[in-house]
């Protein structure tokens, strides 16, 4: 088996691989590390967590490449930029057993974007990529944050049964008053109906225009 990518190859890489859009490797590890979501959209709120089955002697580090830069996220949940030479900060210091939510975001309106987080453990108050982690326990990842997804088009057929079959019969063919089906693909023939309120049907005039379309639509092939 071929050893595990060094964290500082690893993230160093992801750097480029993030600029380039290209996708990221899997890593390997003994703890645990995930997201409750990978695709999170506006409004939504991504927890990411690790966990570990025993306490540990060494601190865990969460970071994440963005810009051009490596971001550490410090015990706090803050977040600061790695600089050599200087202690690294960590995001869980000698944790005991257990599950700890280590990073936790909403996501704003146009965060548009996929980023992977990394954990691994080291050795505290150190400079982490100079050698002072544990390769094995290398974990990442990724997260989309995406454009709120377009609703599913209404469906005519349950727009006519809950809006015009108590007129017109459940089967528009049926229609003991002969007219609906002059609204097939005719929205603007229903449209006008509701606006000059003609038998009655002025009381729908909450229906938008889509769902009309999607009414006219339905009764060219009322099956």
């Amino acid at each position: 088996m071929k050893n595990p990518p060094s964290l500082k190859k690893a993230l160093l890489f992801a750097c480029s691989a993030l600029a380039l859009g290209a996708a990221m490797p899997l890593s390997y590890a003994a703890d645990s590390f995930s997201a409750d979501k990978t695709t999170v959209y506006p409004g939504q709120t991504v927890n990411v967590s690790f966990a570990t089955d025993g306490s540990r002697s060494d601190d865990v580090y969460v970071a994440f490449p963005w810009s051009g830069s490596l971001l550490f996220l410090n015990e706090q949940g803050g977040i600061g930029a790695y600089a050599a030479k200087t202690a690294t900060a960590a995001r869980l210091h000698k944790p005991a057993g257990g599950t700890y939510t280590v990073w936790s975001f909403t996501m704003p309106e146009g965060f548009y974007t996929t980023l992977t987080l990394y954990q691994v453990r080291g050795t505290a108050g150190t400079d982490l990529l100079a050698g002072n982690y544990d390769p094995t326990s290398l974990h990442s990842v990724t997260i989309t944050f995406a454009p709120t997804p377009a609703p599913p088009a209404p469906s005519g057929k349950s727009l006519y049964s809950a809006n015009c079959a108590m007129c017109h019969s459940a089967d528009p063919r049926a229609d003991p008053y002969q007219k609906v089906l002059r609204g097939a693909n005719n929205p603007g023939a229903i449209s006008s109906a509701i606006l000059n309120d003609k038998g009655g049907m002025g009381y729908l005039s909450t229906l938008t225009s889509v769902e009309v379309a999607a009414i006219a639509a339905w009764l060219a092939n009322p099956i």
